[in-house]
């Protein structure tokens, strides 16, 4: 029987330990088995998951940040294009790009209008605008998401091994966006050719 175990990617069963670890090469669980319910045995699978992680890609839930994947299929998106919506809001139709903010990492959505009468353009040409800044802000999202991952490595590896010492776990606490993190890793990310974000049709998106 699995018992709630307050360790990050450990299971307790009746007869030991579970390690479960995501592998993004083989798009799987790797997964070790620790005999015995000692705090030896503990510490053997809690050594063996800082073992994984230390080897594998980076992939913690809620800590390590997703990159962005783009993805165009129409079995993906309504409009074909992965992270743009089309939406009609009071008559006035637009296409919604979903983001990350640069600055701060925050979920954002930018909106591109079109066949209106301040923005009198055809939608091809608001999607390809849509389609373009996407591509653009993705490839910079990326960089910083890449930095702020391998920070995020480094602490979670230095608080796993402190668990593995005296069993007191700490890993979920770096779970979600870390601003003071980002705002490393966007400091590490070269600034040339930043994206201009700060037009006047850009929102937070609601939590």
């Amino acid at each position: 029987m699995t018992q709630i175990n307050p360790f990050f990617a450990v299971s307790a069963l009746d007869s030991g330990y579970v390690v479960r670890v995501w592998n993004e090469h083989t798009q799987k669980n790797e997964q070790v088995f620790v005999r015995g319910r000692t705090d030896d045995d503990l510490r053997r699978a809690l050594q063996a998951r800082n073992d994984l992680y230390t080897t594998l890609p980076f992939h913690a839930k809620n800590i390590a940040l997703r990159l962005p994947r783009v993805e165009d299929t129409p079995e993906r998106t309504g409009t074909g294009y992965a992270y743009i919506s089309d939406i009609a809001r009071n008559r006035a139709m637009a296409f919604f790009v979903r983001y990350r903010d640069l600055d701060n990492g925050a979920p954002r959505k930018r909106r591109f209008p079109y066949e209106t009468r301040k923005t009198p353009i055809s939608r091809d040409q608001a999607l390809a605008s849509a389609v373009a800044w996407r591509d653009q802000t993705h490839a910079q999202l990326q960089q910083i998401i890449e930095a702020y991952n391998a920070l995020a490595k480094a602490d979670f590896l230095r608080l796993a091994q402190q668990e593995v010492s005296d069993l007191k776990p700490r890993l979920y606490r770096l779970q979600g966006l870390d601003p003071s993190r980002w705002t490393l890793a966007r400091a590490a990310v070269d600034d040339a050719g930043r994206i201009d974000q700060s037009e006047a049709h850009t929102w937070r998106l609601a939590s």
